[in-house]
């Protein structure tokens, strides 16, 4: 695929599209998702570690350091949703997002811990994401807890 349908593919410019490929700037949460629905490993994204597809993960037992993976069933929800709010937050380090962008980055997040991430990799994915999401102007809301425009 082209870059440029590509780029049209996750909504966004085919400039933006190239910044990441040439990893001068990182994917915003909207990228992120768009790109994890497409079947991308986030970690292998963000940080160019373990398989690039989700498909391989999931037949694997054993996560990239050859300990056992725990199942996602492990974890009881409300621990792993609590988890995910607690990175968030830590990700964000005092600023805030509007409502969606901020369930979007929490989703984000719990997904890759069921899917067995270790919480210091999500954080390491999760702080350029915060940045790209308050950077971005869509709705964000600074310390002050007003939105900006945007």
């Amino acid at each position: 695929m082209s870059q440029r349908a590509y780029a049209e593919q996750i909504g966004v410019p085919l400039k933006t599209y190239q910044t990441y490929e040439q990893g001068k700037r990182e994917p915003d949460v909207r990228t992120l998702a768009a790109l994890y629905e497409g079947g991308w490993n986030l970690n292998w994204v963000l940080m160019g570690e373990g398989n690039e597809r989700r498909e391989a993960l999931q037949d694997k037992p054993f996560a990239e350091s050859g300990s056992v993976k725990e199942p996602s069933s492990q974890l009881p929800r409300m621990e792993t949703l609590t988890l995910a709010v607690q990175l968030a937050e830590e990700a964000l380090d005092g600023g805030k997002l509007g409502p969606a962008d901020y369930g979007q980055l929490v989703a984000l997040i719990h997904e890759a811990l069921v899917n067995g991430l270790p919480n210091a990799q999500v954080l390491a994915f999760a702080k350029p994401a915060a940045r790209g999401i308050r950077g971005s102007g869509s709705g964000e809301v600074g310390k002050s807890g007003k939105t900006a425009a945007g």
